[in-house]
Order: structure tokens, then C-alpha cells, then sequence
């Protein structure tokens, strides 16, 4: 008796290399380029709203946008799509916690002695002997 699972449904798998005969070094799936495009928009209008636009602000929303972009996709799969991660990180931020132990207070009585200049203070337990040396 053969058991079919659905597995063969998960090994398609839907990535754009680029068209014939100019293929891009990097695999991505459809879903990465459109979260791509939303991070890129979001960033990128952040970041010009807070610096000037120049070369290296373009920059650092590009890169950042595929940093972003990479860890993101990281977390999703077949079993847990996008849209889960933003009720995923609501119910994160929203879930009870307890409350944080109240630690007591401690007195602590300090006493600072004065040592003539020159003098050598007594020894301790855990020091050698002087004469050891």
C-alpha cells in the first residue's frame, strides 16, 4: 500500500532566475521581490523624510531594505505565510507578562580608613608573605 502526501506540492519551487540567457546569480522567490518592494518603499521613505537624499542614504535603504528583506523571509515557509508574522509579533507584544519580583533593599555600612603616606597596609588572607618574593 502507497501512502501520497503532498509533499510534491512543496518541491515546486516558484523562483524567478531572470529571463533566458541572463540569469541572476541569486535564487528568490516571487514573495521575496514583492517584500523587497514594500521594505524598499517603507525605508526609503523614512529615511528621506529624517536625511537628505544622496548617494549613501540611497544606499543605506537599498542594503537595508535586502538585509531586512533576507531575515524576513527567513521565517516564513509553506506552513507559516506573511501574513502571520505581523499577528505573530502583535500577540508577542500584547501577551501578559508577569510582574517583575520586588527586591528588597540591603544596607550596606562602609567605612573608609586613612593610611599615612608611605605606609604598607596589613595582609590580607588570601596574599603571600612578602618575604616569599
Amino acid at each position: 500500500m502507497r501512502i501520497h502526501t503532498d509533499d510534491e506540492l512543496y518541491r515546486v519551487d516558484r523562483v524567478y532566475l531572470g529571463p533566458k540567457g541572463r540569469r541572476v546569480p541569486w535564487r528568490a522567490t516571487y514573495r521575496a521581490y514583492g517584500v523587497w518592494l514594500v521594505m524598499v518603499l517603507l525605508i526609503g521613505f523614512v529615511t528621506f523624510q529624517i536625511f537628505p537624499i544622496n548617494a549613501s542614504t540611497v544606499a543605506a535603504a537599498f542594503f537595508s531594505s535586502i538585509f531586512l528583506t533576507i531575515h524576513v523571509m527567513k521565517r516564513l515557509d509553506s506552513d507559516r505565510p506573511l501574513v502571520t508574522l505581523p499577528v505573530m509579533g502583535w500577540h508577542e507584544l500584547t501577551a501578559p507578562r508577569p510582574q517583575p519580583q520586588r527586591h528588597e533593599r540591603h544596607i550596606v555600612k562602609l567605612r573608609i580608613q586613612r593610611w599615612p603616606a608611605g605606609a604598607e597596609p596589613r595582609r590580607r588572607w588570601w596574599q603571600r608573605n612578602r618575604e616569599e618574593h
